[in-house]
């Protein structure tokens, strides 16, 4: 459930998209009804409750002792651009972790000169260093990671191919998993 400022901001976005709902494909008020659906997007993607309910799901499989969240990958929500707002985002799921006493790291893309003479988070993570792996905009496809048992998705997707290889990080099996 989103909040109230949320909800009512969803709420003039869906109004304002329904107006143009007959607009014609390749006219102006077309690109504004594409520019109105992701930004409703966005505001659902950002919403205070989203970051309230992955907290109490955490909160109660940690309490559980659930084994899978100590091998997890959490998928976060993307930012809105590079830089910034992408770091804040990431930030604040991975302070919910560490509040819930998880050891976690981000992993953002690979890149070779950003590890020079330390191992990358994957490697972390597959060695069970880290109990969470999170990441933003990668881990879809060509990574190859055994120890994952659990994932959230906290970021979705309209990409079909992402949608699979995404999953894919899960859902195979191999000889450490039953």
């Amino acid at each position: 459930h989103l909040d109230e400022e949320t909800q009512q901001e969803y709420a003039e976005l869906t109004e304002r998209i329904s107006r143009l709902h007959d607009s014609d494909e390749n006219s102006k008020t077309s690109e504004l009804k594409k520019k109105l659906l992701i930004a409703r997007v966005r505001l659902v993607m950002k919403s205070p409750a989203k970051k309230e309910a992955f907290r109490r799901w955490l909160k109660s499989r940690v309490e559980a002792n659930d084994p899978q969240v100590k091998s997890m990958i959490v998928y976060a929500p993307e930012g809105f651009g590079d830089g910034p707002e992408d770091q804040r985002v990431i930030e604040d799921y991975q302070d919910i972790l560490i509040e819930c006493g998880l050891r976690s790291a981000t992993f953002v893309g690979d890149s070779s000169s950003r590890y020079k003479g330390v191992d990358s988070p994957l490697e972390v993570f597959q060695r069970g260093r880290i109990d969470v792996l999170i990441a933003m905009k990668c881990l879809d496809e060509g990574v190859d990671l055994p120890r994952a048992e659990c994932g959230v998705f906290l970021s979705s997707t309209g990409n079909t191919r992402q949608y699979i290889q995404r999953r894919g990080r899960l859902i195979r099996l191999y000889k450490e998993k039953s």
